[in-house]
């Protein structure tokens, strides 16, 4: 992936950058290589400000948290994924709220907050009034009724 990065970036299309470090963090991370995630985010941070790319603000925000979840720094995840909530709601964007949500409410679930991730995931079925047959809202549902 950094190869093919590195051959975007040397052919001058910067396009999308941020989402595709996401997705290179999101590999580290599930290789538990947490450290050159987070840089990869950091990076793609960088490059969305530079660029004006803020559709993937939330995104960046959710991988940042679940990489700091997964690495032991659960405060911090959280605040991440707080913030990847309100960013995405911000932004109207269902399916990355969606996402931050899920991550947001495992993190909580994790930690015994049962009530809170209830709220959390009821508080963002409400808001998706469309979309019922897709994956992630299914997730939601299920979850919904597993920690009922």
């Amino acid at each position: 992936m950094r190869e093919g990065l590195a051959a975007l970036q040397a052919a001058g299309t910067l396009l999308r950058e941020p989402y595709y470090l996401c997705l290179l963090a999101e590999g580290y991370g599930r290789a538990g290589r947490y450290e050159e995630g987070l840089a990869a985010l950091s990076e793609a941070q960088a490059v969305m400000e530079r660029t004006g790319e803020y559709w993937m603000a939330a995104e960046l925000l959710r991988c940042r948290g679940e990489l700091l979840s997964n690495n032991g720094a659960v405060r911090e995840a959280e605040v991440c994924l707080r913030r990847a909530v309100e960013e995405a709601h911000r932004q109207e964007a269902r399916s990355p709220a969606l996402r931050a949500v899920l991550s947001l409410g495992k993190l909580l679930h994790r930690q015994d907050r049962s009530l809170e991730t209830r709220q959390a995931l009821e508080s963002l079925r409400a808001w998706l009034s469309e979309g019922s047959s897709t994956v992630d809202v299914k997730a939601v549902d299920e979850l919904l009724r597993a920690w009922g």
